[in-house]
């Protein structure tokens, strides 16, 4: 259990640093200031269904993608995971939840942000 923690902490610290990355090329070259998190999100949610999907074979075994989504993955974008979850609602014809999820963490989310900025001024 050990390694398999170390190893999605390594995969998670890749992810990390490619998300800075993509961040960090996106300002140097001067494209809109959000568009690294755009990039990121979307590349994000692409390859965390590539890696779900063409799971298992002799590339990716079910072990490499149990430390590739959490680890690298999640610290690259957890959009990608929002967006499987909703996606998975979706295909087992749940609306009502995929709604509720997508509405839900977007409208919640946003809430919270200004929440928090509006708690950090009494600090």
């Amino acid at each position: 259990m050990f390694l398999k923690i170390f190893a999605i902490a390594i995969a998670g610290a890749g992810g990390t640093l490619c998300r800075f990355g993509l961040s960090e090329l996106t300002l140097h070259y001067k494209i809109a200031p959000n568009w690294g998190t755009i990039v990121a999100n979307i590349l994000g949610s692409f390859l965390f269904g590539l890696v779900y999907s063409i799971t298992p074979t002799k590339i990716i075994t079910p072990e490499i993608k149990d430390i590739v989504l959490p680890g690298f993955m999640g610290a690259f974008t957890t959009f990608s995971t929002y967006m499987f979850e909703s996606q998975s609602f979706i295909k087992n014809e749940q609306y009502l939840l995929a709604f509720s999820n997508i509405a839900g963490q977007t409208i919640v989310g946003l809430v919270a942000v200004f929440a928090g900025i509006y708690l950090a001024r009494f600090i």
